[in-house]
């Protein structure tokens, strides 16, 4: 199982959870500030195609945070 955890604009948090859900991506934890951090894990083999959806579509405003290749 991966974990990852990214930021993103309140703006795209329904963008965002449409994407985990069709990617079969849980949603552990997510906090608001003034960007919206999140937490997520889904299977090892499923992080490629959502870690690119995610970047493609985020539109340079989605970022990984440093530790996002350790599991």
């Amino acid at each position: 199982m991966a974990h990852r955890t990214c930021t993103l604009p309140y703006a795209l948090e329904g963008w965002l959870r449409r994407q985990l859900d069709a990617h079969g991506a849980t949603l552990d934890a997510v906090d608001h500030g003034d960007l919206v951090r999140v937490r997520l894990s889904l299977p090892e083999a499923a992080l490629p195609a959502l870690r690119h959806a995610l970047d493609e579509g985020g539109r340079g405003l989605l970022t990984w945070a440093a530790d996002a290749d350790v599991d």
